[in-house]
């Protein structure tokens, strides 16, 4: 195990698809409104770092896209350049301008918003980092979309796959 920042880290090579489909599956459950749909989209992808990490980051995200967002719900999964991509996305009314430059910041909410201490982002983003991964609001004119990185594994790094976080959430 090694320590990154604030946080241990025990790096692995693990299925992001799987852990993202646990992800969605939960989410879907939890949502408030029978309309709203949540998809993942993508090939299947590993990446190298902590998968309940990498949970958690993806809960708190499509947990405020469903929350904060509108009907519709994407999760899509890339490789690009050694990195693994995952984009969640919604099809709500987008973050205000005041607040998308403090979006990582601790205890920055939503104004109007009644749900909430405004860790969640600050967490996912500290949680990110600490897996060598970033976590970044990506404009668009359109959507509210997050991109969660990792690092995608190399010849190098090989080794055995984690499985997917499946511990169901409580």
């Amino acid at each position: 195990m090694r320590h990154t920042g604030a946080f241990p880290v025990g790096a692995v090579t693990f299925d992001v698809k799987g852990v993202a489909e646990n992800v969605v599956s939960g989410a879907l459950r939890r949502a408030r409104n029978s309309e709203t749909t949540v998809r993942l989209d993508g090939p299947a992808a590993n990446a190298v770092g902590d998968p309940l990490m990498t949970r958690r980051i993806l809960e708190n995200l499509v947990d405020n896209a469903l929350l904060h967002g509108g009907a519709d719900v994407r999760v899509r999964i890339t490789n690009d350049a050694g990195r693994t991509m995952i984009r969640i996305e919604d099809d709500g009314d987008g973050l205000p301008p005041q607040v998308r430059t403090r979006v990582f910041e601790r205890f920055n909410r939503l104004p109007g918003g009644a749900e909430g201490l405004g860790l969640g982002l600050a967490i996912a983003h500290a949680l990110a980092q600490a897996q060598n991964g970033s976590l970044r609001l990506e404009p668009d004119p359109v959507l509210t979309r997050f991109v969660l990185e990792l690092p995608a594994p190399t010849t190098e790094r090989s080794g055995a796959i984690a499985p997917p976080a499946n511990a169901p959430r409580e």
